[in-house]
């Protein structure tokens, strides 16, 4: 295997681990972990009534992780379940007006944050990130399909 190539994946998987971590201790510092920033993220941005599916398909989480995260929501009265209409096995996910000015303060917050950190790398820079990041997961994919032929 190629040196350099080697060299650039440590590179990039080290800056992920690091956004990652970044990210969990942003979390925390709210009193909450990650996977509930993810979690709060799929439920105030959902297009359509949000369920336990659509999260797990969203973030690729084991439906565990997903029941318990809800579960420790609903416990914290942020928000309960409703049944939907189309389809009585799958629950939607409610907030409660408690739960609406928790996870509206956090996403605020997130937004902020990093509309300062858009703002600072600047339009050129974000769009490079931006058009590279994606063009990089495409051309994983895209080699993931070839070499699973």
């Amino acid at each position: 295997m190629d040196h350099n190539v080697t060299n650039l994946s440590e590179q990039y998987n080290e800056l992920w681990r690091e956004t990652t971590v970044i990210y969990e201790q942003w979390a925390r510092k709210r009193g909450i972990s990650y996977y509930d920033l993810l979690v709060i993220l799929s439920i105030l941005e959902a297009n359509k009534p949000c369920t336990q599916k659509l999260i797990c398909e969203q973030w690729k989480f084991p439906k565990q992780t997903t029941h318990s995260i809800l579960q420790n929501f609903l416990k914290k009265e942020w928000i309960v379940f409703a049944p939907l209409e189309d389809d009585r096995r799958n629950k939607a996910i409610i907030l409660t007006e408690k739960g609406k000015q928790v996870m509206q303060k956090i996403v605020i917050e997130l937004q902020e944050q990093e509309e300062r950190v858009w703002n600072k790398l600047g339009r050129e820079r974000s769009k490079a990130l931006l058009e590279n990041t994606a063009l990089y997961n495409q051309y994983f994919m895209e080699v993931e399909e070839r070499e699973s032929l």
